[in-house]
């Protein structure tokens, strides 16, 4: 048996909606049209914790007690749709969709479901997901990082049982996870904590 960590990283869009106005015309000078900017619309609770924007690239060192070895992951987030995104692990697209509910995979079961409350729960990627921590404080290699949330997906049978919990933090997304997996087979567990995030670099120009 081989217990997998897995990434899955919610989020919103953030836009501006532009107004016209048409200053009034001066007898010295022709009328003109001024372009003025409109206060964006506020972040949900959901696209604050798992913002989603386009061409970010994560990196993750990992380790599992399977094989005693350690590594790097790297997830890059795609955003060819304000309400749709993908999240690229070694050329493999894991799809997720965005509305005012949350953000839910293609397959089923939400990632963040609105509202991030203590004790929220919902169905996700393979069990009953619970809000256990609000206002957490983490430090991982990237750094440290506060009022943060916490949750709990658990899965539980008679020969299978599976536990991940995961760290969100305001306007980065996730931070660190944490899997642990039980069956008759044996028991094993993969941590993963942010190494370092932003913006994909073209090496081409």
């Amino acid at each position: 048996m081989r217990a997998r960590g897995f990434l899955l990283r919610s989020g919103c869009v953030v836009s501006v909606a532009l107004g016209c106005a048409l200053c009034a015309a001066c007898a010295s000078a022709p009328a003109r049209v001024q372009t003025k900017a409109q206060p964006a619309p506020p972040v949900s609770d959901v696209g604050r914790f798992l913002p989603l924007e386009d061409a970010t690239v994560f990196a993750y060192e990992t380790s599992s007690d399977l094989n005693g070895q350690k590594g790097l992951l790297v997830l890059e987030v795609r955003r060819p749709h304000p309400d749709r995104a993908e999240l690229v692990v070694a050329g493999r697209a894991k799809r997720v969709e965005i509305d005012s509910s949350g953000i839910r995979l293609v397959t089923g079961g939400y990632l963040l479901k609105s509202p991030i409350a203590l004790g929220a729960r919902w169905q996700g990627d393979f069990g009953s997901v619970e809000v256990t921590a609000l206002d957490k404080q983490v430090r991982v290699p990237a750094g440290s990082f506060s009022g943060c949330i916490e949750t709990q997906e658990t899965l539980s049978g008679t020969e299978f049982s599976k536990r991940t919990i995961t760290t969100y933090c305001p306007h980065v997304g996730i931070v660190a996870r944490h899997t642990e997996a039980e069956s008759d087979q044996g028991a094993g567990t993969e941590s993963l904590a942010l190494r370092s995030f932003g913006p994909r670099v073209d090496l081409s120009q």
